[in-house]
């Protein structure tokens, strides 16, 4: 992976619940999820931390803390033009990178709900997530699920075919100002930005990542995504599965950029 940023301490987290924010307990037990399945083996930085996977992950991770001034990343979206990019793998191995990093509390939240991914990359088995929450069938502590690597999965859930709907809610904004309580870091996994609720919930975030992949996300397109988050604080764009001869490639991102 190859990062590529226009130029934008600690605080201690916070407690993990804040009252009367989605509680029903009637309608799902206050419980964690059970044990879960073995993990994807796309998760490099668990299983592989010293290989050069998990590096560019951490390279790409500290980037971002100096794009922030070392401020935590608070809400940050990654999201791409459109699927195929390798977005959720690079989200879920950015919050474990974080979380290995600083020992903060982590949050890893699925808002693709489209298409929930993230519960199988971490080995979760995602049957109560953020769609739960937001359709009220289920509590804030009953939807997460805490990997032994230190990081929380808020996962998407059952899937929804028009999303959109539920992120103009306020139960949609209690869901996240109690993420901003509970955690130091949150990454937020979105459609892509094809899709109007990817661009809702990248609006209620402090920040963005936009994904691209070598070979296969041309620079108009990647224009395009990045205008569509017009009044997102964009961070950069990360070239992923790049190579030396993905020069002309990382070239035309870097263009794509907002100010170049």
């Amino acid at each position: 992976m190859s990062d590529m940023f226009e130029g934008p301490q600690f605080e201690e987290p916070r407690a993990r619940t804040v009252p009367g924010v989605l509680v029903d307990a009637q309608r799902t037990d206050r419980r964690r999820p059970g044990p879960a399945p073995e993990a994807h083996g796309s998760l490099k930085t668990v299983h592989e931390p010293a290989g050069a996977a998990a590096e560019s992950v951490r390279a790409l991770y500290y980037a971002l803390r100096r794009a922030l001034g070392g401020a935590p990343l608070g809400l940050l979206a990654v999201t791409s033009a459109a699927r195929g990019e390798g977005r959720s793998t690079l989200a879920a191995n950015l919050a474990f990178a974080a979380a290995r990093e600083t020992g903060v509390a982590t949050a890893l939240v699925d808002a693709d709900l489209r298409r929930p991914a993230l519960h199988r990359l971490v080995g979760a088995d995602g049957e109560v997530g953020l769609s739960d929450l937001l359709a009220n069938r289920a509590d804030f502590d009953a939807a997460l699920w805490e990997h032994p690597a230190g990081v929380t999965l808020l996962a998407g859930g059952r899937p929804e075919p028009e999303p959109a709907r539920r992120f103009t809610t306020p139960r949609f904004l209690r869901v996240l100002s109690q993420l901003r309580h509970s955690f130091a870091e949150v990454v937020v996994d979105l459609a892509p930005l094809a899709f109007a609720d990817a661009r809702l919930v990248a609006a209620q975030c402090d920040a963005a990542v936009l994904v691209v992949r070598a070979g296969r996300t041309d620079a108009a397109l990647a224009r395009e995504a990045a205008t569509l988050l017009d009044g997102v604080r964009l961070l950069g764009a990360v070239l992923n599965d790049a190579s030396e001869v993905d020069a002309p490639t990382l070239r035309a991102a870097r263009l794509a950029l907002p100010g170049r």
